[in-house]
């Protein structure tokens, strides 16, 4: 069995080069005393590499960055890559720690102090050694035209100690997941090949990024302006805001104890009044809202309009990473989380269309998006988690019946059938809407362990219903005899032991989490199991898109992973578009039944000009997708 640890150093990174040109590469393999390098100007390195890849297990410190400089200079390597990441022999040092700090609950630190995931981070961590990262890694381009035999010995050895240690690591690692097998009862590393997969799909997605059009951010960036001038205004006349364009913060302190109550109103760790956004949104007061608004606006000039300019000239390109449930995380920028487009409540009763950060989002000339999301993901998921540890579960036979579940959980509440339940939501009943949008906050928000007090806020703040806490907890109780499953989840969750101690363990995965609070163990099973099926379909996805010739989105590019969506850019040539978003949608749909296997899931697809939450399927009449284009901003 061979196992070698490999790392590049290359140009530097720069928008439209995440994949840069590659100086040298060093490696090590198990059982030698010393690292190797070689210039990625000598012929040899083509056999090197070679032999890197065929090894039974290939260890990298944030290994796709290096996969993909591999893939970038030497593109008669990709089968290669993607055969390797196939096989399970890739796997990521990063990736390793975040998985086993998970499984023991001390995920980014414990006990006041902080883990980092850098080499840097790892090695001070495990050996209280501190790597140089200072004096060369930025000067290698400089160092490109000489041999390796003339380079300063510094130079030499920085690259070496860079292979070394990740191959320290790896043996550490080793050695801390068998001390935790036997705490856990199971391998706290068994999900490692397929996260480091899953890496490498989110890397070549993120190397060749979002672009945005000029246009479009020229008006929203007017539309911003104009929104924030308004508020501003209305908040200095009010006196909430002064003048300068300061805040008078004891003056909305004020107001929000006036509006919310002295038995409401909540308070900051300091013991004053809360005047934060959420506080603000919460108090459903028109001024307090806009004082809430203005923080948003003036960062959406400062920061999203800044970075939507830069995407006019050169991609976008965002860094992907794990979060403690499996899920992913998005930044720098956040393309997970942008504003999306909603409407404000006016005092005069009229709405107002606010600004959308992602309709900026426009595919590359020639080109359009091909989209599909996943519908009603958690809710699959968490029907799925309930077949996996109870045997049995009403939501799964609604899933399966091709039912609604906020449909059925409506009709329940209302005391009516589902079908007639059906008919009001297609007649656009106003009263079954209400009731619906009141499922959506129970179908959601109960799962989650929310209790009575804090689904009131989450009622109001995500989805604008109104309920007192004797209503939710009347509303738990027929939400229970409804999906009765729902309670042996919640004995479960409840019987897992608290704190430090506690370990859930992921189905299908077998992924655990450590130290978790009541309502985080009741969401990671599901939310879990969700970022499961999302990064595999992914990965299958990239499998397509840089291997097989026959498929329609061979060529295409991901540009986005949101969740439980993925949007492709397309040629936008005859049958193409329509193509890769219907086989984008089966394979999502394919991938997913590998952890969702008892629960019928289905994946819409679209194709769009530009992005948007808004997007339709629309099919002409020989069943081909056409092009959605809502030019509204």
């Amino acid at each position: 069995m061979s196992t070698v640890a490999f790392d590049f150093e290359t140009w530097l990174i720069a928008p439209g080069r995440t994949a840069p040109k590659a100086v040298c590469l060093t490696w090590q393999f198990e059982g030698e005393d010393k690292a190797s390098i070689i210039h990625a100007r000598d012929p040899a390195i083509i056999d090197v590499l070679k032999t890197i890849i065929a090894a039974d297990t290939i260890i990298g410190q944030n290994v796709a960055f290096d996969m993909g400089v591999i893939c970038a200079n030497w593109p008669e390597l990709l089968p290669l890559v993607f055969k390797a990441y196939e096989e399970s022999r890739v796997t990521d040092t990063k990736i390793r720690q975040q998985l086993l700090d998970i499984s023991q609950g001390c995920f980014r630190g414990k006990g006041g102090v902080k883990y980092g995931y850098s080499l840097e981070d790892m090695a001070r961590r495990h050996f209280k050694k501190q790597l140089d990262k200072d004096t060369w890694r930025l000067h290698y381009r400089e160092l490109y035209p000489l041999d390796v035999k003339d380079w300063p010995q510094a130079a030499i050895d920085y690259p070496l100690a860079d292979a070394t240690t990740t191959m320290d690591i790896f043996k550490v690692q080793e050695f801390d997941c068998n001390q935790f097998t036997g705490q856990l009862g199971g391998n706290p590393l068994e999900d490692q090949y397929r996260q480091t997969r899953a890496a490498w799909a989110l890397h070549l997605s993120s190397a060749w990024g979002l672009r945005t059009d000029a246009k479009k951010v020229d008006e929203l960036e007017a539309a911003v302006k104009n929104e924030l001038s308004e508020i501003e205004q209305e908040l200095i006349d009010a006196g909430l805001v002064r003048p300068d364009g300061s805040r008078d913060t004891k003056l909305a302190q004020a107001r929000m104890l006036e509006v919310v109550g002295p038995d409401k109103v909540k308070k900051t760790d300091g013991g004053a009044i809360s005047v934060d956004a959420d506080s603000c949104k919460a108090s459903e007061d028109h001024l307090l809202e806009a004082y809430a608004e203005l923080t948003t606006l003036k960062t959406m000039l400062s920061k999203d309009v800044e970075v939507l300019r830069k995407g006019t000239v050169s991609p976008i390109h965002t860094r992907y990473d794990m979060a403690t449930s499996g899920r992913t995380t998005s930044s720098n920028p956040n393309v997970q989380n942008f504003r999306r487009t909603s409407e404000k409540k006016m005092p005069d009763g009229t709405t107002r269309k606010l600004p959308d950060v992602r309709s900026c989002f426009v595919p590359r000339t020639g080109f359009v998006f091909a989209q599909a999301d996943y519908g009603g993901l958690e809710l699959v998921t968490l029907a799925q988690v309930c077949l996996d540890l109870f045997g049995h579960s009403e939501m799964a036979k609604y899933l399966n019946e091709g039912k609604d579940i906020h449909t059925a959980t409506a009709a329940n509440l209302m005391s009516i059938t589902y079908e007639e339940g059906a008919r009001l939501k297609k007649a656009k009943d106003k009263t079954f809407d209400s009731f619906r949008q009141t499922a959506k906050v129970l179908s959601f928000g109960f799962p989650g362990g929310l209790g009575p007090a804090r689904l009131v806020y989450f009622a109001r703040k995500s989805y604008g219903v109104t309920m007192t806490e004797i209503e939710a907890k009347a509303l738990k109780r027929t939400w229970l005899r409804q999906w009765p499953e729902m309670n042996d989840y919640f004995r479960h969750v409840d019987s897992l032991e608290k704190g430090e101690k506690s370990a859930l363990k992921h189905v299908r995965s077998n992924r655990y989490l450590g130290g978790a609070s009541y309502t985080a163990r009741c969401n990671s099973y599901f939310q879990g199991l969700g970022a499961d099926v999302a990064k595999h379909a992914m990965w299958a996805t990239a499998r397509l898109q840089y291997g097989n010739e026959l498929s329609w989105l061979r060529n295409t590019r991901t540009v986005l992973f949101c969740h439980d969506e993925i949007v492709v850019e397309v040629k936008n040539v005859d049958d193409a578009a329509s193509g890769a978003a219907k086989e984008l949608s089966a394979i999502m749909v394919a991938a997913a039944k590998v952890f969702v296997p008892d629960v019928r899931i289905e994946a819409e697809p679209a194709l769009m000009a530009y992005y948007s939450k808004n997007a339709q399927s629309i099919y002409d009449s020989d069943g081909n997708l056409e092009v959605w284009n809502d030019c509204a901003l």
